[in-house]
């Protein structure tokens, strides 16, 4: 009897962990510009209608986070991409996994690898001294992103845009499933680095290295906008998926000077508001330690408030400034 229940018990046991064998799992980018594959040098368009081309694109993703079907998070550890639109199939490592539901990354480097020395790192590994160079700094750390090109209606504008931060170290939750591919569980998601791009004002080309102006954009778009799964969902914590603030504007329209107040701030913390011109133009940004804050100064014009943390867009209102 005890020979015949141990075998049962091994099978219920066989079959309930079958399905969970330990697998390679496979991260495949499907890298873009607008409806097009990707390609260095090729002409594509942002939301404002305005034309670019890329000589460079390069974007750290680390602190990668696999959801499987049980709710289950397990984190690929040590994993860091330095990805560049030309590889398209990136390794996460291996897990005993039955199925994948969700995947969370963030764009750029956390810390305290961020401000650590890069000559640390074997030649090989995504953090280690690169040409042209990705690490800004002890104090600054990594280039999260670094997009480089030509815009403008005849193509003849210069553009950089080097992208750091730690403040501005985003997270992106994507539903996608994983399927077995050679032997693999494989990933796939869409990147569209057009969309890096949006509410940017290309025309006259621009120059931002660091943590401000077009640089934060980038890296906000990249977490808002970027990436989606094949159903084209983006990041489910987004703004499209809905806000956690009640934000107020006082007085709106405006003669300059505006107070913002979150009612439910007390719920928050470490929380960013930026200020877009109506050309996407990042005219001001700061930390948001109390309930209210005083904006002034402003031009006339339509302007676009955002609050945000690191998890992404929290509210985001008009203002109109007579």
């Amino acid at each position: 009897m005890k020979s015949i229940l141990s075998i049962l018990t091994a099978l219920v046991f066989a079959v309930k962990f079958s399905g969970a064998q330990e697998k390679e799992v496979i991260l495949k980018i499907n890298h873009k510009l607008n409806e097009n594959a990707f390609a260095l040098a090729s002409t594509a368009k942002n939301n404002n209608n305005e034309k670019f081309n890329l000589s460079r694109l390069e974007y750290y993703v680390s602190s990668v986070m696999l959801i499987d079907n049980d709710d289950i998070e397990i984190a690929a550890k040590d994993v860091y991409l330095l990805v560049n639109g030309n590889q398209s199939d990136y390794s996460l490592g291996s897990y005993e996994l039955a199925g994948i539901k969700q995947i969370k990354f963030s764009v750029g480097v956390n810390t305290p690898e961020n401000n650590a020395d890069p000559a640390q790192w074997p030649n090989d590994h995504a953090l280690s001294p690169k040409s042209p160079s990705m690490h800004w700094g002890w104090s600054a750390g990594y280039r999260f992103v670094a997009m480089e090109g030509k815009s403008g209606s005849l193509l003849d504008k210069t553009f950089e845009c080097h992208a750091l931060g730690n403040d501005f170290y985003f997270q992106v939750t994507l539903d996608a499933t994983a399927e077995e591919v050679d032997g693999k569980m494989q990933i796939e998601i869409n990147a569209d680095y057009a969309r890096a791009l949006e509410n940017i004002s290309l025309e006259s080309g621009f120059i931002t290295h660091g943590s401000f102006g077009e640089a934060v954009t980038v890296l906000t778009n990249f977490r808002d906008y970027v990436f989606s799964n094949l159903e084209g969902k983006g990041n489910t914590a987004s703004i499209n998926e809905g806000t956690s603030l009640k934000i107020d504007m006082f007085p709106n329209p405006s003669n300059g000077v505006v107070q913002i107040q979150l009612e439910n701030k007390a719920q928050e913390s470490a929380l960013t508001i930026q200020v877009l011109d109506a050309t996407g133009k990042a005219v001001m940004q700061q930390n948001m330690n109390a309930n209210s804050v005083e904006i002034g100064d402003l031009k006339q014009g339509f302007y676009f408030i955002s609050v945000f943390n690191n998890q992404g867009i929290l509210a985001r209102e008009k203002l109109l400034v007579l």
